[in-house]
């Protein structure tokens, strides 16, 4: 357990390093391409659910918008995660650095899935928290 938390922490960093062998204008383009599609997603969910809501609300299928948000959520997720699930797995650049270690392939395998696992909760978490929010105002829910 101890070497599969060293090898997680370890890629948590290799996440936030910077690369100096990476240009710098290329890595500014895709956050500002990945951000625009991250707005247009979220304004055509939120819009969705502003437009539906109060329809849903007099008819009493609220369960039917949460059901929306959640299978909208899951589709991002289904294609996102492939991509990251690949580059992270098998097109990674450090996949032969963390096999000369001296832990199992297993601790290597299961360290990678958990970082992947983690960042996907928190693209999903960034899609459904706001649309969540959006619908409680929206239907004037309550706590």
């Amino acid at each position: 357990m101890k070497s599969y938390l060293i090898v997680m922490r370890m890629l948590v960093k290799n996440m936030f390093k910077k690369n100096t062998g990476e240009k710098k204008g290329l890595k500014i383009f895709t956050g500002i391409v990945l951000g625009i599609l991250y707005i247009s997603i979220l304004f055509g969910m939120i819009s969705t659910i502003i437009e539906v809501a109060p329809t849903v609300g007099d008819y009493g299928l609220q369960s039917d918008v949460l059901t929306f948000i959640f299978a909208m959520a899951v589709m991002i997720i289904l294609v996102f995660g492939i991509t990251q699930i690949l580059t992270g797995l098998y097109f990674s650049k450090d996949t032969e650095f963390f096999l000369s270690l001296p832990v199992s392939t297993g601790t290597v395998y299961f360290a990678k899935m958990t970082v992947i696992y983690l960042g996907m909760m928190a693209v999903e978490a960034a899609i459904m928290i706001p649309c969540l929010v959006v619908m409680g105002i929206t239907l004037k829910m309550s706590a």
